[in-house]
């Protein structure tokens, strides 16, 4: 598979992108996939491999070097409506292609 990977830029992300977060994210380890599942009020929001999820602006997607790694298409239309919701889904296993399909391609 020839994927080309791009730095992140909220002009680039979408609801279903997989991305690899470079640095440590919240104690996670630098490389660590993620998802997006929401873009709000000029963040991403993203929930990573680990069940930790949180925003990130346009500065923090370079701080945090976050890279665009794929799309899932089954996420496309994923719209969180709470908290309780987001954590619900990653424990059924919603994501869990998402992080997979990312970390084969890493």
């Amino acid at each position: 598979m020839n994927i080309k990977l791009r730095k992140a830029a909220l002009s680039n992300l979408y609801v279903g992108s997989i991305v690899s977060i470079g640095e440590s994210f919240f104690g996670s380890k630098p490389g660590t996939v993620g998802v997006i599942y929401g873009i709000n009020d000029g963040a991403a929001l993203v929930i990573n491999s680990n069940g930790q999820f949180g925003a990130f602006t346009e500065s923090c997607l370079d701080l945090f070097m976050v890279t665009v790694v794929g799309f899932a298409n089954t996420l496309c239309s994923y719209q969180c409506k709470n908290t309780e919701q987001l954590i619900a889904d990653f424990k059924n296993n919603l994501f869990g292609p998402a992080f997979t399909a990312g970390q084969q391609i890493l």
